[in-house]
């Protein structure tokens, strides 16, 4: 029972995590799809270029950031096992196993956020479903209209309803960058929380082994 209990939270903290980061991309995405209706060619690949690059600078930002929480939280419970003080260590809620970091983490955040895409690109390009193409284009704008853009610059008409089916595959692309991405951001944050700490121990270790010097010499010179 206690097994089932800890999948359940395991896979409620990845929900948890990737819920932020799907509302972040999916704002962005419908400001891409608007941006589609621009008729100027080049105007258009320039906003959503930059777009792309504000999501993409944005998405390693708050994954960083979940990695650094998350090691705060491994750290809390290294502290809580050898049942000592957790000090600001314990400022990121109450403690579970399934919050603390581990390097893959963000990997996985980073693909549960897009397993509904994933399903949708599935059901487009193979059920030739346009709805499913449609629903794509709207919950995961961010990562179809790019591709949707580059099509659209050789039809005569410029319309999205031109675009094929098939183009949906290239999606997957721009989702592999997106992990990519967590992921690199995620071990940083990680890696950033863990010097951090090791600079305060160092710290720490200085200011003892100034304390001891000190009086060490405080008692040479009473012994004199």
């Amino acid at each position: 029972m206690q097994i089932l209990k800890n999948i359940g939270w395991e896979i409620f903290e990845y929900l948890r995590r990737a819920l932020t980061p799907f509302v972040v991309k999916l704002m962005f995405g419908m400001t891409m799809f608007v941006l589609l209706l621009i008729e100027n060619t080049q105007l258009r690949m320039i906003l959503l270029f930059v777009l792309f690059a504000c999501d993409c600078m944005l998405t390693f930002v708050l994954y960083r950031s979940t990695g650094e929480q998350a090691y705060k939280m491994k750290q809390a419970g290294l502290l809580s096992r050898e049942q000592r003080p957790v000090g600001s260590a314990g400022a990121q809620g109450k403690y579970r196993p399934c919050k603390e970091y581990r390097p893959y983490k963000g990997f996985v955040i980073a693909v549960v956020s897009c397993l509904a895409g994933i399903v949708l690109i599935l059901v487009s390009a193979l059920g030739g479903s346009l709805g499913a193409r449609l629903a794509l284009m709207f919950v995961y704008g961010w990562a179809y209209a790019p591709v949707a853009s580059f099509y659209m610059i050789d039809t005569v008409s410029g319309g999205v309803d031109v675009i094929p089916l098939s183009s949906v595959w290239f999606t997957f692309i721009l989702f592999g960058v997106y992990v990519i991405i967590a992921t690199v951001g995620y071990i940083l944050g990680g890696q950033k929380e863990k010097m951090r700490l090791f600079m305060l121990e160092r710290s720490a270790q200085a200011v003892e082994s100034g304390r001891n010097h000190r009086s060490v010499n405080d008692e040479r010179e009473r012994k004199r």
